[in-house]
């Protein structure tokens, strides 16, 4: 039986919107969040989930919207988890 990586997790990602999640899963295999820093070119943070695992991100408006953090839900019967990621961030809240 050959293993399946679930998710993985990306801290540091130094991703932009110009790269596309095609880019990063060429295979199209994984749901892909991200939240990219928004001033400088490092930082960020990504999460990989593997498509056979129903997902949805969770947005972050106000205060909150500086944060390099993805929330995500993960969708089961009967149960909803929450995680979530983010790095050491220099703004106070």
């Amino acid at each position: 039986m050959m293993s399946v990586t679930t998710a993985f997790f990306v801290t540091e990602s130094w991703l932009s919107p110009n790269i596309s999640n095609g880019l990063l899963d060429p295979r199209s295999k994984f749901t892909i969040m991200q939240n990219d820093r928004s001033s400088g070119k490092d930082g960020g943070v990504c999460v990989f989930v593997h498509k056979s695992h129903t997902v949805a991100q969770v947005e972050f408006a106000g205060i909150y919207s500086e944060l390099e953090i993805v929330v995500f839900d993960r969708c089961v019967t009967h149960c909803q988890s929450v995680y979530c990621v983010r790095t050491d961030h220099r703004t106070t809240i």
